[in-house]
């Protein structure tokens, strides 16, 4: 029979084949998770990250992860998980999973998962919960794959899945709020999966949020409540007499624990408790007088003789719905406040601490960092939504401050505001208004021995005094310089100007080519701060999203104090911005930026610092009591000298500013006009029917219509924009229009209102005011992304900075490419794509660089073993023909 050594070979080698296969599959399969909330052993499980490799293998086991059957609620947190493989991002922050009698939750502030050659999946406000024989509930903050927001269509329907774009690690898929039920009923829901192509993938698999709870039927039932009985407030303490040394002062300062005021202006709570002068005062709870869902334990209120102020807070719970949502506490309109304390110093100082900080706020669906002086929490949308201010300074018209430990402000208009721990102090026998500049400049670097590495300069010390710098070195060759600075105290004495166009200090530069991008390097850009007479301080940049480059990444500079971490969870520096010192003299002084390294290896930095004298006594205002007559303003000269123009952008699209209206030398009215002004054939940039004008009084522009980027995600169309600048003030009005999907209503624009980008690529600032040393700026419109195309678009501007006019009198520019940006930041010509980016800008693709390096897990183990074993097979087969053969 001939088929026979035939069939017996087949037989051979799908026999050898299939061993190969039995031994190398385990190397590929997913093992039994690890993960608590994915076996239903535990009534209640959840946990935060699980990241699996190509073969299997953990390589992030689930964290933070726990379980609960009976007792009481138990919590994991971790300050961030970090990357595990080479060319992979997978890195969160802010992680707190949670389970107990009322079920489980998994929390994750922010988050980036990128694997190799795939394009990056980002999050915020990462939030999965379950309940006893509930529905599980899912939801983003924010969620983007490649830059574009999916948060609305991901989070409506559970399961949501989206594939990524084929790559040479094959096929990869996104799921949303996935949830299955094991053999026992239990159900598990993980938030976030990015599953990839068994064997091709180096990680295969990615779990974020995940959260199990058993069937209702298995839970205890719970125990009622008892309605807890109203405590009698108690009989305040005797007040001793104030101190000589505090006088009346101390007598009229107020303390206050709870205020809630609804949206309609409704008090709800009314300060309890509240002490004026020496005393002490507690309650052990409070709820609002309507019976609304705000209530207060163990709150205590002090002022002491020495002069010294203390609020104690439990607790404070603000949480709508908590009757018929049993996840309510963890939806974004929950506010929860724990172990709060305020101390507030005789001289009025105020310092927030809390019991424990990870655990201290919740607002707006996650734990914030309490170490900021302001939380800003937005939505899906990137609207703002709320706000938390700690130690926020509040001076009133008579010259009495309120300091408050936690002002909650929900800016929807829909949930009550919230102010926790308020210390009202009287005014003193001086106004913080008659501050006087006695000093400012502009670097300054200081050694961990106190040497003067970059003693403080340039420095003005007198009104009118206006010192620059091009440059600063840093003694004994530290890697420490700063360029284009300059420091100047105004005419009057009583305001100041400081900017800094480049910092850098790159600890290890000579050695390491890559310094510049180590946690020790302090980078900043385009640095800008006034100071009012009022004694306040503003702090702004050219480019937000490039302005400050420290622990290794470009910082939020919206927040008034940023601290790094080192990746155990150890704080190892912080940058404080728009600081404020009051000194025991009564001097106040105020920086721009300073940069202090907490590991003590690094010189702490200044930028940009101000002194002000201590205020002087009000002077009498009676016939005969010394009192001074108030001089009347002079006419600020800087008005003869407004430049108008209508439209200047560089990037993708090269425009000099124009038409362009300069100031005449006799002072009389110059109006330029033109049809339309553009970048030409590129077709992304057109302003219609521009009118500018340069008068001794004011500066003023008028453009018909402009059209920004069209059929881009960030295309914008606005009618009739109007600016007009006096010595009195700005106005700028439009007739409204759309900007990257926000409607613009018509009227009246608010100063420095702001429009998030999509896909976080930068940001647009209507009616934009800034002042630049002594030149004043207001642009209708401003432009500025952070996507590598280092576009920068301002329309409709008046200035008291010098305009050069076009050199080709005022014909629209043809995409130059010219470039805006620093080094290693050049502009890529040519229009934009569909999704708000540049061509140019593409990495990766069609390059002809050749295949990247191979990192991470590696398939060669199993290659081999499959190799040799079927090499066995055809061994064999070989042997048994051989043998038929004989």
């Amino acid at each position: 029979m001939t088929d026979r050594p035939r069939t017996s070979s087949v037989i051979a080698l799908a026999a050898s084949a299939l061993l190969g296969i039995g031994l190398v599959a385990p190397m590929l399969a997913l093992p039994a998770s690890a993960d608590p909330a994915a076996d239903g052993a535990s009534l209640a499980a959840a946990s935060g990250v699980e990241l699996t490799d190509i073969d299997g293998g953990t390589l992030t086991a689930p964290t933070p992860a726990v379980r609960w059957d009976s007792g009481d609620p138990t919590v994991a947190r971790a300050v961030t998980t970090q990357d595990v493989l080479k060319l992979n991002t997978t890195r969160t922050s802010g992680l707190r999973s949670a389970a107990g009698p009322d079920g489980a939750t998994s929390t994750i502030a922010s988050g980036e998962f990128t694997l190799r050659d795939r394009p990056p999946v980002v999050f915020t406000g990462l939030r999965a919960a379950c309940t006893p024989g509930g529905t599980p509930a899912v939801s983003f903050d924010r969620l983007t794959i490649d830059g574009d927001d999916v948060t609305p269509e991901a989070t409506a329907t559970p399961g949501w899945s989206r594939d990524l774009p084929e790559s040479r690690y094959g096929a990869t898929k996104v799921v949303v709020g996935s949830t299955t039920t094991a053999a026992d009923g239990t159900t598990t829901t993980v938030a976030l999966r990015i599953d990839a192509e068994a064997g091709a993938s180096e990680i295969w698999r990615v779990r974020a949020g995940s959260v199990s709870c058993a069937p209702g039927d298995r839970w205890p039932a719970p125990t009622p409540t008892p309605t807890p009985t109203p405590t009698p407030a108690p009989t305040p303490d005797p007040t001793p007499q104030p101190s000589p040394a505090h006088g009346d002062a101390l007598a009229t300062r107020s303390v206050s624990g709870v205020q809630v005021t609804a949206p309609d202006g409704t008090v709800l709570i009314d300060g309890q408790p509240t002490v004026t002068g020496v005393a002490t005062r507690t309650a052990d709870r409070i709820d609002a007088a309507d019976g609304s869902p705000s209530t207060a334990r163990g709150v205590t209120v002090s002022t002491a003789a020495d002069g010294t102020s203390d609020v104690h807070l439990d607790s404070f719970e603000q949480i709508p719905d908590r009757a018929s949502d049993p996840v309510a506490e963890y939806r974004w309109p929950a506010l929860r406040v724990y172990g709060l304390d305020a101390h507030v110093t005789p001289e009025g100082t105020m310092t927030v601490d809390f019991a424990n900080e990870s655990n201290a706020v919740f607002v707006n669906g996650v734990w914030i960092n309490t170490a900021t002086d302001l939380y800003t929490g937005v939505d899906a949308d990137g609207k703002e939504r709320v706000r938390v201010a700690f130690g926020e300074r509040t001076v009133h018209a008579d010259g009495s401050t309120t300091l408050t430990a936690l002002h909650y402000r929900d800016l929807t208009g829909a949930y009550p505001d919230v102010r926790l721990g308020a210390v009202t102090v009287p005014a003193r026998a001086s106004s913080p208004t008659d501050a006087r500049v006695t000093a400012a400049f502009g670097v300054g670097v200081r050694g961990t021995d106190g040497t003067a590495l970059v003693a403080p300069q340039p420095r003005v010390s007198s009104a009118g005094e206006h010192r620059s710098a091009a440059r600063i070195d840093a003694t004994t060759g530290y890697p420490a310089r700063a360029t284009d600075v300059t420091a100047a105290i105004g005419d009057g004495g009583d305001t100041a100007t400081i900017s800094v166009g480049h910092f850098e200090q790159i600890p290890g530069e000579a050695t390491d080519p890559v310094a510049a991008y180590r946690w020790p390097a302090l980078r900043v850009n385009g640095l800008h701060a006034e100071v009012t007479a009022a004694g306040t301080m503003t702090v702004s940049f050219d480019d937000e999203s490039n302005a400050v480059f420290v622990n290794g990444a470009w910082i939020n500079t919206a927040t008034d104090l940023y601290t790094g971490l080192a990746p155990d969870g150890t704080e190892r520096v912080r940058v404080h911005i728009g600081e404020r010192t009051e000194k025991p003299d009564g001097t106040v002084t105020l920086t721009a930026l300073r940069y202090e390294d907490l590991t003590g290896t690094y010189p702490d930095v200044l930028l940009g610092q101000v002194t002000l004298a201590a205020a002087q006594p009000a002077p009498d205002p009676t016939p005969g009591g010394g009192g001074t007559t108030p001089t009347p303003e002079p006419h600020d000269p800087a008005i003869a000298r407004w430049h108008a123009f209508g439209l200047r952008a560089s990037g993708p699209s090269d425009v000099p500013a124009q038409p362009v209206a300069a100031p005449a030398a006799d002072g009389t009215t110059v109006t330029e006009r033109a049809d339309q002004v553009g970048d030409g054939a590129t077709g992304q940039l057109r302003v219609d029917g521009v009118t500018v004008r340069s008068a001794s009084d004011r500066g003023e522009v008028r453009l018909e219509r402009v059209v920004l980027y069209p059929g881009t995600r960030i295309a914008g169309e606005l009618r009739d924009v109007r600016v007009r600048v006096t010595h009195g003030g700005a106005t700028v009005t439009t007739a409204g229009g759309r900007i990257a999907g926000t409607t613009i209503p018509a009227g009246t624009i608010r100063a420095n209102t702001r429009i998030a980008l999509p896909g976080g690529m930068g940001k647009v600032v209507l009616n934009e005011q800034r002042t630049r040393g002594r030149d004043r700026t207001v642009t209708a419109l401003h432009l500025s992304d952070r996507a590598g195309l280092a576009a920068d678009v301002s329309a409709a501007v008046v200035t008291t900075a010098k305009v050069d006019p076009p050199a080709n009198g005022g014909s629209g520019g043809q995409g130059g490419g010219s470039a805006a940006g620093g080094p290693g930041n050049e502009a890529a010509p040519g229009a934009l794509t569909p999704d708000g980016t540049s061509p140019a800008g593409t990495s990766g693709i069609g390059t002809g660089t050749g295949d990247l390096a191979f990192t991470g897990a590696s398939l060669l183990p199993g290659l081999i073993a499959a190799v040799l074993l079927l090499g066995a097979g055809t061994a064999t087969v070989a042997l048994r023909r051989r043998r038929r053969v004989r």
